[in-house]
């Protein structure tokens, strides 16, 4: 997910944006799929321990000592996401595993 823009109230025009990543692998089904909690005033997140019930999956239960590590990748950039090269980062971080 990414969002980019103009920033507000400058003379000259800047364009920026920021993108978080969510890998499309992960350890466990539940969490393949990357629900986003989003609000207008310019929070984004993937938080997918938010729907797993909502969505049907099976309740997600870590056993006791067992570790679940979840990836994601911010990056924060001048320019579109063509100049930022956003796809070829996605697919650097995504290949990554």
């Amino acid at each position: 997910m990414a969002f980019y823009g103009k920033r507000a109230k400058l003379r000259e025009e800047i364009v920026e944006g920021i993108a978080v990543f969510c890998p499309s692998k992960a350890p466990h089904p539940a969490f393949r799929d990357c629900p986003w909690f989003t609000r207008d005033y310019g929070n984004i997140s993937p938080t997918p321990m938010n729907w797993l019930r909502e969505r049907g999956d099976n309740p997600f239960v870590l056993p006791q000592g067992e570790e679940l590590k979840l990836r994601y990748r911010v990056v924060a950039f001048g320019g579109t996401p063509a100049d930022a090269d956003l796809n070829g980062l996605w697919e650097e971080f995504d290949q990554a595993g």
